[in-house]
């Protein structure tokens, strides 16, 4: 069994520490509160959530594609492309947030917004079955090659 290096417990204290604005808004209520201004100050920490975890991804794959793991550096990269399409659909959220704080009154999306909506869902989906694809490939060929050498 190979140990766990430094840059392991980095990643794995980074994405804690990413993960700190997110725990705050569930943990608070922040997110179910019938009070808007709460609900924007919820769609504000995720939106601060998913861009700490894709900068903190961002800079795991590129370690891991220096030191040769590709397939995880690829299921990384995966994941800031999956951030990306979860900030566009924090934007979305707090688009509507803002709104109904300004006005008082719920924002309705069009068809064209609740389409690309539900395709920005779909899309992540795909993405993480492939990363998870990704990652059990890595996982097999790490015991092949464990039982190659053995």
């Amino acid at each position: 069994m190979s140990s766990i290096d430094t840059s392991q417990y980095v990643f794995m204290a980074a994405v804690i520490v990413s993960l700190i604005p997110a725990f705050c808004a569930i943990l608070g209520g922040w997110m179910q509160s019938s009070s808007a201004t709460l609900q924007r100050r919820g769609s504000i920490a995720m939106l601060i959530t998913i861009i700490a975890l894709g900068v903190t991804l961002l800079v795991s794959a590129i370690g891991r594609a220096v030191e040769g793991s590709y397939l995880i550096a690829g299921a990384l990269g995966l994941g800031v492309v999956l951030m990306a399409l979860a900030g566009a659909m924090s934007r979305t959220n707090l688009q509507i947030v803002n709104h109904r704080v300004a006005t008082g009154e719920s924002l309705e999306l069009t068809a064209e917004q609740r389409r690309r909506y539900r395709l920005l869902g779909w899309a992540m989906t795909a993405l993480c079955v492939v990363i998870i694809a990704l990652i059990i490939t890595n996982v097999v060929l790490g015991v092949v090659g464990v039982l190659d050498a053995a």
